[in-house]
């Protein structure tokens, strides 16, 4: 293939510029990620970022995130690389209900209504979606409506700026083809403006596709269910769990 070519393939494949990720420092409630330290990576190979961000609950978790995925808008080529830090906590709490209204709407669908509708309620009342309710809903099937609706608002609008175009199962680079299907099949990919409109993408994937997701016993963390055996986000929690149930069948003190 010619240089215009290869140019007219890079433009088909819609992939998602580099984005940067690394270390990153707190300065005056602003994050700010250290460039001379900074890695380039394309954020669509990385399928964790939503679940990564919705676990971001202290400012030692925004610079782990920002260590892994980077800034949430400002990338390679923005003017400056720093963030508030507000922004993360905002997006992250909201991306976090989000994920467990939609958990428990599936649960409200599945197991008996009258039992999940006490927990949507709940978070139907949480700051981060409470304005996505307009009134009480009067019904239980209402409510399972409202949090559709509300599931389907938060993510459209987390969309915004994101662009599909149809790619090939390969890339090519400096002359060489780098195949991750079979030439000649196709795929939907994502350009988004920013690493949130990766975030939002991966989220309305696991939302269309039904994506097995489930509430750690440990931490309560909403992750995905590569088992259905699987209790627990992660070995740490697991073995933290074992920890607990066997401390409490050790005999206190006295007996």
């Amino acid at each position: 293939m010619g240089e215009d070519e290869t140019r007219s393939g890079h433009a088909l494949r819609g992939e998602l510029q580099s984005w940067l990720a690394g270390p990153a420092t707190l300065d005056d409630g602003w994050v700010v990620l250290d460039l001379d330290r900074a890695r380039e990576y394309r954020p669509l190979a990385v399928v964790s970022q939503h679940y990564d961000l919705a676990d971001v609950a202290s400012p030692p978790d925004v610079l782990a995130f920002v260590q892994q995925h980077g800034l949430l808008r400002h990338g390679a080529g923005a003017d400056e690389h720093r963030e508030r830090l507000s922004d993360f906590e905002s997006e992250a709490l909201k991306l976090r209900v989000a994920l467990r209204l939609n958990l428990e709407l599936r649960r409200a669908l599945t197991d008996d209504l009258s039992e999940r509708a006490e927990g949507l309620r709940a978070l139907r009342a949480e700051p981060a979606l409470s304005t996505r309710f307009e009134e009480k809903a009067l019904s239980d099937l209402g409510l399972l409506a409202q949090a559709s609706i509300a599931i389907a608002t938060t993510v459209s609008e987390g969309l915004r700026g994101v662009e599909l175009a149809v790619a090939p199962m390969f890339e090519w680079s400096a002359g060489e083809l780098q195949p991750f299907g079979e030439v000649g099949d196709f795929r939907l990919a994502p350009h988004a403006p920013n690493l949130l409109g990766y975030v939002y993408y991966r989220v309305a994937t696991d939302i269309v596709n039904r994506t097995p997701m489930r509430t750690c016993e440990e931490c309560g963390r909403v992750f995905p269910v590569a088992d259905q055996r699987q209790r627990f986000c992660t070995p740490t929690c697991a073995s933290r769990a074992r920890y607990h149930r066997w401390s409490k069948r050790q005999p206190s003190e006295g007996e």
